[in-house]
């Protein structure tokens, strides 16, 4: 249905009928994406190449003649050939789609519908964090019940001091379990704002990276909420606002667990 260079495309418009576009923009330094008026965002190159390798895997599993029907949505891709413009249409379980100025219909599969979505979900990065383990500098958790307890980097790597609650000496095998699920932590995909029972606050810090140009925040934050029927967890940080993102069953135990002996 498109014919797509990832490397060649240097805009999309994703224009649903009656809803704010999405605009994805490549500029000097990335990709960006925008939605209706609001601001450019930045949007991981993997994420937007992996979309639109997605978007070009997309077959037609029947051709017909184009009927008289309203289009629910246009997509738009811009490269250096010039513009595809191809428009949704839906008839109950049914999917087409039409490229401008051709007289046929491609029917698709259903799940073709979502690149036809103006969803910034789809263009959130999953990459939560990303630093070397023995960074952390110190982490504080908080339970649902208010309870915390704060750990800090010793004069060894992969030795913590407790700095609350007083008394109490620190798991360094566990604390390095969590910090291994941090230090990589990836999404499996994002949601919007949900229903979120917080079960653990995290929030650490890392040492700054003095190569980078952009010095990392030295300090993050973590909520991880409830676990789902199949075994995965909800989590959310305060950015972006809205949404929440499911983690893997592995990564939610190692968050949640015990850093005290």
């Amino acid at each position: 249905a498109f014919f797509v260079d990832p490397a060649q495309v240097n805009r999309v418009e994703i224009a649903p009928a009656g809803t704010a576009p999405l605009v994805l923009a490549r500029t000097r330094v990335g990709w960006t994406r925008k939605l209706g008026d609001g601001p450019a965002i930045p949007v991981a190159d993997e994420t937007v190449w992996r979309w639109l390798g997605e978007l070009g895997a997309v077959r037609a599993t029947r051709v017909q003649v184009a009927k008289p029907i309203e289009a629910r949505a246009t997509v738009r891709v811009y490269d250096a050939r010039g513009t595809q413009v191809v428009d949704l249409y839906v008839r109950g379980a049914t999917t087409w789609l039409r490229r401008r100025g051709e007289p046929v219909v491609l029917e698709v599969p259903e799940a073709a519908r979502r690149f036809f979505r103006a969803d910034e979900r789809d263009f959130l990065d999953l990459a939560i964090f990303a630093f070397s383990a023995v960074e952390l500098v110190e982490l504080a958790a908080t339970d649902a019940t208010g309870a915390s307890v704060r750990v800090q980097r010793g004069e060894v790597a992969d030795e913590f001091v407790v700095n609350e609650p007083a008394g109490r000496a620190a798991d360094n095998e566990a604390i390095q379990h969590l910090r291994d699920a941090l230090a990589n932590l990836r999404a499996l995909h994002w949601e919007r704002s949900r229903v979120f029972m917080r079960r653990r606050s995290l929030v650490f810090s890392v040492d700054a990276d003095p190569t980078s140009a952009e010095p990392r925040p030295s300090r993050h934050e973590l909520e991880i909420g409830q676990a789902l029927p199949t075994g995965e967890c909800l989590a959310r940080q305060k950015e972006p606002a809205g949404y929440v993102f499911v983690l893997e069953a592995k990564d939610c135990a190692a968050l949640l667990v015990d850093v005290l002996r």
